[in-house]
């Protein structure tokens, strides 16, 4: 039931998110241009990211350990420069695939009476509310660091979730509606995949609390567990950040040529 719910309000993204971000944007903030500069990034740093990533979330986040790995193993494949022939294999026949499989799958379990139950429509309303609130949540932060002098569209905010790559081409569409010539698929998609990271994460520490206490005994249990898990998944998140700013350096030092 929670699958059905998951894929059916995931396919709602394009209805959902666009109302939001026109009553949550002015016209002028969906026009801000965002700088998009060339950072050039040490080989040794691109195959060495996914590692760092699976390790800093087997230490802080175990249970999302299987999704998070399966994320990375992609990165594996696609920048280690031996797996060529993997690669492309898993990006273009695998996921094609693994797509048909999986809507074949999901769609034959979608019958009347398994959907249409008061539990199954609870979980898809929860399910939309909780996306409608990241994306409301989303937006409102990037207007604050937007309105605190900072460069950012506001439609920025509403690709940090885990509707990868839906969110970021929904928030380029919204910008170009207003200006043609503005383009923010990268940093939407930047957005967009560090909200899938994180998304990840917080159902890997949340999972991981449930478990840990057993059944919810009162409301201010499950908001100890929501908050543990909030604080949690913040840590691994800056973490990760510290980690990739400190890497980064190293590799500069490293590839920088030594003075005589």
């Amino acid at each position: 039931m929670v699958t059905l719910a998951a894929y059916s309000y995931m396919a709602l993204v394009p209805i959902i998110q666009p109302p939001i971000m026109r009553l949550l944007t002015t016209k002028k903030e969906r026009m801000v241009r965002m700088e998009i500069s060339t950072v050039k990034i040490n080989d040794g740093m691109i195959k060495t990211f996914p590692y760092m990533i699976v390790i800093l979330t087997s230490c802080l986040s175990p249970m999302s350990i299987p999704l998070i790995g399966t994320l990375m193993f992609g990165n594996i494949l696609a920048t280690s420069g031996v797996t060529e022939m993997l690669a492309k294999t898993a990006k273009e026949t695998l996921a094609g695939l693994v797509t048909l499989l999986l809507g074949i799958a999901v769609g034959s379990t979608m019958k009347a009476e398994i959907f249409l139950r008061a539990d199954t429509l609870l979980i898809f309303a929860l399910g939309l509310l909780a996306f409608a609130l990241s994306t409301v949540i989303g937006i409102l932060v990037a207007k604050g660091l937007h309105a605190a002098g900072l460069k950012i569209n506001p439609l920025i905010g509403a690709a940090g979730l885990s509707s990868f790559p839906m969110s970021a081409r929904l928030v380029h569409i919204m910008g170009q509606k207003e200006d043609r010539h503005n383009y923010l698929m990268m940093p939407a998609a930047s957005a967009n995949v560090s909200g899938q990271i994180g998304s990840v994460l917080a159902g890997g520490v949340l999972l991981d609390l449930t478990l840990r206490f057993g059944n919810i005994p009162s409301v201010w249990v499950g908001v100890q567990i929501l908050l543990q898990g909030m604080g949690r998944v913040l840590l691994a998140l800056v973490l990760i950040g510290i980690c990739i700013y400190l890497l980064r350096w190293l590799m500069n030092r490293i590839s920088k040529p030594a003075s005589t």
